[in-house]
């Protein structure tokens, strides 16, 4: 059997897709032999990530800057037009060098798994090159990630998505699809108390909406003052956040803003209640990590897949505009009404276990044997 080579972006900073890609691997090194190509040179993060002895890590030199942009665009317009240069220059010629390099150090008969839209731009041709994709198709059939999946990188033999419904939605093929594992035991907890407590786990970023989750909390707060909300995550928009909370003193009591998180055990323990304002999910880990602590996620729409994580009424509520009145009606409703949170409670805590990391190793492993299957081996 061949090689399996992972190419994920970084292991030095918790994100999504570094999370869940570092536990699939983990569970999977003992049946194939795996090699992770991490592709900056950043020091790798042991408190975030877990490191197992039976695969070997390598890590290229691409700059930072580059595959983790998000982190370096800022005010200053002359180094975002710097920066955007360099991302241009790597996009269009720089990327053969890692191509090579990868064509290189590979053979016919591998496995090659690309996590990202800089590892699919390096994906070299006349391989087995597969495409893990975590986005749903709101995000993958913008025009400028059209441009770099089908323009700026090599069609691979399938798109690995993660939900059904983004299969269907999205303009690629062939694809297949197999859910993001939880990593969390799970544990019923289904009491509540006067005080309903709300939790905000995301980036401070515009694509996870973190000001309209406030908007929403200054609304309840205006009709319903039984919560707290605690919020955490890490991006520019805090400053921001935290200015929204001291300009609305009604929120002053009721809001924290607190920094990055390392487990979502530690903040889950307590809580009642998940909000998602996204406007885009590949998945929504954060839903089902929730889900397995017996809690429940009030959430927007997020697009495809968004019903096949959760199911409306039954262990999440999903809000269909991005209507902040409509959220915070929403909670009150459940901050108002024990019994129906009780029942959100457990049919979350059900949810959890489609989940699981057995049932999600299982399908990994169908999908890799039937692969190698066709390679040949």
């Amino acid at each position: 059997m061949g090689k399996i080579y992972w190419f994920i972006n970084q292991f030095c900073k918790r994100g999504g897709t570094e999370i869940v890609t570092n536990q699939i691997i983990n569970f999977l090194c003992n049946d194939y032999e795996i090699e992770v190509v991490l592709l900056d040179n950043d020091k790798i993060n042991h408190d975030l990530f877990t490191i197992k002895p039976d695969y070997k890590i390598t890590q290229l030199d691409i700059d930072k800057k580059i595959i983790r942009n998000e982190d370096y665009f800022s005010k200053n317009i002359f180094k975002n037009i710097a920066l955007a240069f360099k991302i241009i220059n790597f996009s269009l010629f720089k990327k053969k060098k890692y191509r090579q390099l990868i064509k290189e150090h590979t053979t016919k008969d591998d496995i090659l798994i690309f996590c990202s839209p800089y590892g699919m731009m390096i994906a070299p041709k006349d391989r087995n090159n597969y495409f893990h994709v975590h986005y749903n198709s709101r995000y993958i059939n913008k025009s400028l990630n059209r441009v770099i999946i089908n323009a700026l990188s090599v069609k691979p033999k399938e798109y690995i998505l993660l939900t059904e419904e983004t299969c269907k939605s999205s303009h690629l093929h062939p694809t297949t699809f197999i859910y993001n594992p939880v990593r969390i035991k799970q544990k019923e907890r289904y009491e509540v108390g006067e005080t309903v407590h709300l939790v905000f786990m995301a980036r401070y970023e515009k694509d996870k909406n973190p000001l309209l989750a406030l908007h929403v909390l200054n609304e309840l707060a205006k009709i319903n003052q039984n919560f707290t909300c605690d919020f955490y995550g890490k991006g520019y928009l805090k400053e921001e956040m935290i200015e929204y909370v001291n300009n609305n003193e009604r929120l002053s009591n009721l809001v924290r803003i607190n920094g990055k998180y390392n487990s979502p055990e530690e903040i889950l323990f307590d809580k009642d209640i998940m909000i998602m304002t996204s406007y885009s999910e590949g998945f929504g880990l954060t839903i089902i990590e929730s889900a397995c602590y017996s809690i429940p996620t009030v959430l927007f729409d997020f697009g495809a897949g968004c019903d096949e994580v959760v199911h409306n009424g039954i262990d999440s509520i999903v809000i269909k505009k991005f209507n902040a009145k409509e959220m915070a009606n929403a909670l009150n409703e459940l901050i108002n009404n024990k019994e129906r949170l009780i029942q959100l409670k457990k049919g979350a805590y059900i949810n959890s276990k489609r989940f699981s990391e057995d049932i999600i190793k299982l399908k990994w492993k169908e999908f890799l044997n039937e692969q190698f299957k066709q390679i040949g081996h």
